[in-house]
């Protein structure tokens, strides 16, 4: 059976790390089943598990996946020229590895730049699938006008800017699921908007930690929560119930 699971707060703990049993149990599950890993974050915050063969971990901010030490992607072609010299934009950022590349930065921003190791640069390189550009609200028809041929989610927005993530291919964590799954799966999440891609799963599960809206939709949920690797143990149970 294939499994989908969300990174923080599900499968990682309040420190965002997995413990040691928790590690053991993954490297267990993998030999045997499709394990995916999904975060909207960058693939960095899941290095722990990086050397677990067999894990595929997707980050919808970098529109990738990481797989036994390799990263698979399309790489995002596309002439930001315009962007670079535009009022209307506030910042404009792509990530790859443990590197945040800032083509137009931002000091108050610095705090929230999706990895700690920040570099500026005129142009990404080619290893950038996706960036992150905040657009303010009076230029966003220009931006979409400009991005019209790729892919784009809106990530947030208030009065003032809307922050956009785009692409090649649309990159949610239900795009990622309808590509990869091939076979009944169990999903596990914390978050309401984690429905999104649990609801094309056979078995949905909802963390015991988790938002109550989810609970309320989900058909299970965990018994222990992720500071108690509530995630893999509800996973060991519900396969040894299957296998009985």
């Amino acid at each position: 059976m294939e499994i989908y699971l969300d990174l923080e707060n599900t499968l990682l703990n309040n420190k965002k790390i997995l413990n040691c049993e928790g590690i053991h149990i993954l490297k267990k599950l993998s030999e045997q089943n499709k394990i995916v890993i999904l975060t909207t974050g960058a693939l960095a915050e899941a290095k722990q598990l990086f050397s677990i063969p067999n894990l595929e971990i997707v980050s919808t901010l970098e529109n990738k996946v990481y797989k036994n030490n390799t990263y698979q992607f399309l790489p995002l072609e596309c002439n930001l020229k315009d962007f670079l010299t535009s009022s209307f934009v506030y910042t404009l950022y792509g990530v790859h590895e443990d590197t945040t590349y800032i083509l137009k930065y931002q000091e108050r921003m610095k705090n929230f730049y999706p990895t700690s190791n920040l570099q500026m640069c005129s142009s990404f390189p080619s290893t950038i699938a996706s960036f992150v550009v905040a657009i303010f609200n009076e230029g966003l028809n220009w931006a979409l006008n400009l991005l019209k041929d790729l892919q784009i989610v809106t990530l947030a927005s208030d009065s003032k800017k809307t922050l956009l993530l785009v692409s090649k291919t649309i990159s949610t964590k239900e795009s990622w699921i309808l590509k990869l799954k091939e076979s009944p799966a169990i999903a596990i999440g914390d978050s309401y908007t984690d429905y999104d891609f649990i609801k094309h799963c056979e078995v949905q599960v909802a963390m015991k930690n988790g938002e109550t809206e989810l609970k309320g939709v989900c058909e299970f949920q965990t018994e222990k929560s992720n500071q108690e690797n509530g995630a893999l143990d509800f996973i060991l149970n519900f396969l040894k119930h299957q296998q009985a």
